[in-house]
C-alpha cells in the first residue's frame, strides 16, 4: 500500500476498513457492533446485548509493508475492558507475529506496548512476548500512538515517546525476517470481558480520530 491518511471525519474514510467478525477468541468473541461516526472521528464501542456483550472493531483491508502507522485515539475505560490498537497478519493463523502498539486497561492512566513472537516448542507453534512497556498516557483525552517497523528493528512510540526498540538478532524465530513476514492488518478494537466484568459501567468505548500509514 503507498502512503495513506484516513481522518474520520465522514463515513468515507472507512472504504478501506472492514468490521471485525465475531469468533471464538477473547477479543472478538463479543464484536458485532457497527462503528459510529461522530463529529472528526469515529467511536468504537461496548455495550450490554440483551444477557451479554457487544462490541465494535476495525481493520484495514490491505496489508501494511514495513513502514509506519500512527493513530490519534483516546479511551474510556472500566472494569475487564481492554481497547488496543495493534498488527498482525491474519493470512496465517498458525504462525505470525504480532505487535501490540497499545492494550488499554482497566480505567488509569497507562497503556501496555509490547510483541508477540513465534516459538517452537513440542512440534507446536505457540508465542511468546517479547519485551512489554507500561506507558502513562493522558486520561481520557487524546494520545499518539506510532508504530515502526522494517528489516532493522521494530519500535513504539506514546506521544512520541520511544517506549519499546526492539531489534532484529537475525533469528527467525524472534523477529520477522522478511518483507512478506512484516505485512499486518492494522486492527483498532473495543475489547472486553478480560477478568470479571462489571457491566453497570458500560458503555465503554474508543474514539480514533485518524490514522496515517507510510511505507518505508
Amino acid at each position: 500500500m503507498n502512503k495513506k491518511e484516513w481522518f474520520f471525519t465522514d463515513e468515507s474514510a472507512l472504504s478501506d476498513w472492514t468490521v471485525c467478525k465475531k469468533g471464538s477468541s477473547k477479543w472478538n468473541m463479543f464484536m458485532g457492533l457497527p462503528v459510529v461516526q461522530k463529529d472528526g472521528f469515529i467511536r468504537l464501542n461496548c455495550q450490554i446485548d440483551g444477557c451479554s456483550f457487544i462490541t465494535s472493531g476495525l481493520q484495514s483491508k490491505e496489508l501494511l509493508g514495513s513502514g509506519s502507522v500512527e493513530v490519534k485515539a483516546r479511551f474510556k475505560g472500566g472494569k475487564s475492558s481492554w481497547p488496543a490498537i495493534w498488527l498482525i497478519d491474519e493470512r496465517n493463523a498458525t504462525r505470525y507475529y504480532e505487535i501490540d502498539i497499545c492494550e488499554y486497561f482497566g480505567d488509569n492512566n497507562k497503556v501496555k506496548s509490547g510483541l508477540f513472537m513465534p516459538k517452537h516448542m513440542s512440534s507446536v507453534f505457540r508465542r511468546w512476548f517479547r519485551p512489554k512497556k507500561n506507558t502513562k498516557i493522558k486520561k481520557g483525552d487524546w494520545n499518539i500512538f506510532r508504530c515502526e517497523w522494517n528489516e532493522k528493528s521494530i519500535k513504539i512510540f506514546v506521544n512520541g515517546k520511544l517506549v519499546i526498540n526492539y531489534k532484529n538478532n537475525g533469528s527467525d524465530k524472534s523477529y520477522p525476517q522478511t518483507e512478506e513476514d512484516r505485512k499486518y492488518n492494522l486492527f483498532l478494537t473495543m475489547q472486553y470481558a478480560y477478568g470479571k466484568p462489571r457491566p453497570s459501567q458500560l458503555p465503554l468505548w474508543m474514539d480514533v480520530e485518524y490514522v496515517k500509514y507510510e511505507p518505508a
